[in-house]
């Protein structure tokens, strides 16, 4: 089973609820070197944080690295917590990577929202085109049409109806705000920015929402389709 771990591009943690830690990084092709948690460990408080390809979807950053743990593990649904655990290589996740997976995740929304039978606003067809089109040309993302606000105010959710096709403008909302913000933020070597992966998790998590309107046998297959389309990425 092939873990992950997600960190900044200076190597610190970036995601931190178990303790923030400065990776070892890989040389001459070789693993990091190990590191431990000495003393105290638990699950949210302190370890070193590892993820299956399927629970990477909802923790994606600036750099993700594959990694190994060992030792001591704390198991959950969220994540697996080691006491040692170490690099192995860095994978080619960047912030393109994260801007084309959040188009991917924006795309299925309205895929699934159109199977339901929802009427959806051309203009969130047309916004996804031109953010996909962005990914070669930033300066494109002008052009991008309004997709109204993303969570379309609290009084229009407070029916079923609204709060549903609330999610496929979400996800769509999430794909051109990456590509906005790609004309503007300056980020280190080839990582992603805060802003493109923040997009990617929170497109991810919409189409899932999506998905979960239509059953939650339905969001479970789009987790895993999810899951699948990341690993591309990698």
């Amino acid at each position: 089973m092939k873990l992950y771990t997600v960190l900044r591009a200076d190597g610190w943690s970036y995601w931190c609820y178990a303790a923030r830690h400065k990776w070892p990084l890989p040389q001459g092709g070789e693993p990091g070197d190990w590191i431990e948690v000495k003393g105290k460990f638990s699950l949210n408080e302190r370890g070193l944080e590892l993820f299956t390809l399927p629970q990477l979807v909802d923790w994606l950053g600036p750099v993700i690295w594959q990694a190994q743990g060992s030792g001591d593990s704390i198991v959950s649904d969220a994540k697996i917590v080691y006491r040692r655990a170490r690099l192995v290589r860095k994978t080619a996740w960047d912030g393109l990577a994260a801007r084309s997976f959040a188009c991917d995740c924006a795309e299925r929304a309205l895929l699934i929202d159109q199977r339901a039978g929802r009427d959806l606003d051309e203009q969130l067809w047309q916004a996804v085109q031109v953010a996909r089109r962005c990914l070669s040309d930033p300066t494109l993302a002008d052009a991008i049409p309004p997709t109204g606000p993303v969570w379309m105010g609290v009084d229009a959710c407070r029916n079923l109806e609204a709060w549903e096709r609330g999610a496929a403008r979400e996800a769509v909302a999430w794909a051109v705000g990456a590509a906005k913000a790609s004309r503007d933020l300056l980020v280190p070597g080839d990582a992603a920015s805060w802003a493109d992966a923040a997009s990617a998790v929170g497109a991810a998590r919409a189409a899932q929402r999506a998905a979960w309107n239509v059953s939650p046998d339905a969001c479970e297959a789009e987790r895993r389709w999810q899951a699948r389309r990341l690993a591309s990425y990698l």
